[in-house]
């Protein structure tokens, strides 16, 4: 009968080893599954989200980047004081501190595509200049390596609530 007591006794600790057992088993056999990958995104990137402007003379230009990993989109505007305008939509990638766009906009009633580029530097985007190729409705640099990043180009970066209310 002490045998019987004993047996009835060890029952539950031996089955509570045995389920411990077993979910060891069940959790390696988990951590072994397939998993998806992470997406990689490089310490490098850049961050330039928020609102750059740039005054010349009576002209001001405007930027209003969005930035998701390394996907950028906004706005961009040309006010000119006595040139034509343009106003239109950006979207692009960061590359290093090189923000690649394509600026897809209107101006005098004309549909075009415009391929830009912002180095960034310190506070604000530097906008490249260099050769256009123009092909149908669309322009784009012809030699991306030759695209100079001049200090008169920066547009600073500046609180998007400073932004006049014509180009929200």
């Amino acid at each position: 009968m002490r045998i019987l007591f004993i047996f009835i006794g060890l029952a539950p600790i031996i089955s509570c080893n045995n389920n411990k057992k077993n979910s060891t088993v069940k959790d390696s056999a988990v951590t072994r599954l397939p998993t998806k990958p992470p997406v990689e995104i490089p310490d490098s990137i850049v961050n330039v989200s928020g609102c750059y402007m740039k005054k010349l003379g009576r002209d001001i230009y405007v930027l209003q980047l969005e930035q998701s990993g390394t996907a950028v989109k906004g706005k961009l505007e040309f006010d000119n004081y006595q040139k034509d305008d343009s106003k239109g939509t950006v979207k692009g990638i960061v590359n290093g501190n090189i923000v690649k766009l394509w600026y897809d906009f209107t101006a005098e009633g004309m549909h075009s595509i415009l391929e830009i580029y912002f180095k960034n530097q310190g506070d604000g985007l530097v906008h490249g200049i260099g050769d256009p190729e123009v092909k149908g409705d669309s322009a784009f640099y012809k030699d991306p390596a030759a695209i100079n990043f001049e200090e008169k180009q920066l547009f600073t970066k500046v609180d998007c609530a400073l932004i006049p209310e014509k180009f929200k």
